[in-house]
């Protein structure tokens, strides 16, 4: 299988987005597309509230297919100050539309601020069709940057809205993600 990755990065505007990359996948043609919003996708996705914070400290990580090109990985930051949930205090940090018929996988950068401090201890997607809420594992706060991964099947028959949330179990805390991927699944 070609793993075909597209991912959106996250900057205070569009504008600043880093440009289309000619780089391939593993196996198959050049992806000229790999910064732009897949057709999957009804829309790009949005923020919550959450703020565009990129301070000294941050990781570090790499352009794909090119390790010369290094950049500090900024975020959306947000307080988790919603008690309630599975893990305790969330912050509804970013929401999606997916197409219907959608199969897709859905990574989410979190841990990349440079201290344990502003970790996770769990992310959830909230499907609105189905008014379910799905966890990933617990996560290690410790500094160093996670991708979690949630395979996506919209079968609903029509466009379906996502939110994605982050967890603290410590109460109400500055938290956030730095990226967001969208994979289509074959």
């Amino acid at each position: 299988m070609c793993w075909h990755p597209r991912s959106i990065r996250l900057t205070p505007t569009k504008a600043s987005r880093p440009g289309p990359l000619t780089n391939g996948p593993i196996a198959g043609p050049a992806l000229p597309t790999q910064f732009s919003k897949p057709s999957f996708l009804a829309d790009d996705p949005n923020s919550t509230g959450g703020t565009w914070v990129n301070f000294g400290g941050y990781a570090n990580i790499t352009r794909a297919g090119d390790s010369s090109q290094v950049y500090r990985a900024g975020g959306i930051s947000g307080t988790a100050s919603v008690n309630g949930g599975a893990v305790g205090w969330f912050f509804d940090s970013s929401y999606f539309t997916a197409q219907s018929g959608a199969g897709f996988r859905l990574g989410i950068m979190v841990d990349a601020f440079g201290d344990a401090a502003y970790g996770v201890d769990a992310i959830s997607i909230y499907d609105t069709s189905t008014a379910t809420t799905i966890y990933s594992s617990p996560l290690t706060r410790d500094g160093m940057p996670d991708l979690v991964l949630f395979d996506i099947h919209n079968t609903s028959g029509g466009p379906v809205q996502y939110t994605i949330a982050l967890h603290r179990a410590d109460g109400s805390v500055v938290t956030g993600f730095s990226m967001l991927t969208f994979d289509a699944l074959q």
